[in-house]
């Protein structure tokens, strides 16, 4: 009981994060989550570098864990390259200084090679660290059949 009641106290004491049905974004991570998404487009390893946050951590849809170095390092690669992502259904949830983006993303392009055009549910976790949005943390599932 007293686990519960805890629990409960301490639920009381942290704020709702803020949600709509509308995509509600500040606009410095909205032109940091569009310099990000061209800079996979374009290849920009730079700008990539500027973005994601040291310890970033993305889970892909099939299950790989990708740190910053592999991203930075398939990026590199001839034979991956994002031609587009169409995001559709998204969400922004804020607390303090952090924004969980969630939706749905088409991206088509080639992938170790091979042509690809999938469509994957997502989850990012935005920091704003000194005044700069960083990309902490990606999560990529495909939706239920």
């Amino acid at each position: 009981m007293i686990p519960i009641l805890l629990l409960a106290t301490v639920l009381q004491q942290v704020p709702p994060a803020s949600t709509t049905r509308e995509p509600i974004c500040p606009e410095p991570l909205r032109s940091t989550i569009q310099d990000y998404e061209r800079a996979l487009a374009k290849k920009e390893p730079a700008r990539l570098q500027e973005i994601l946050a040291d310890d970033f951590q993305l889970i892909t849809a099939s299950g790989k864990i990708l740190k910053k170095a592999d991203m930075l390092a398939n990026l590199g690669k001839m034979e991956t390259r994002y031609e587009s992502f169409e995001s559709t259904g998204v969400q922004f949830r804020k607390l303090g200084n952090t924004v969980i983006e969630t939706g749905k993303v088409r991206t088509k392009g080639v992938r170790a090679g091979k042509p690809i055009d999938e469509t994957t549910l997502y989850t990012d976790v935005w920091i704003d660290h000194q005044g700069k949005w960083l990309l902490l943390a990606e999560h990529s599932s495909f939706p239920a059949p």
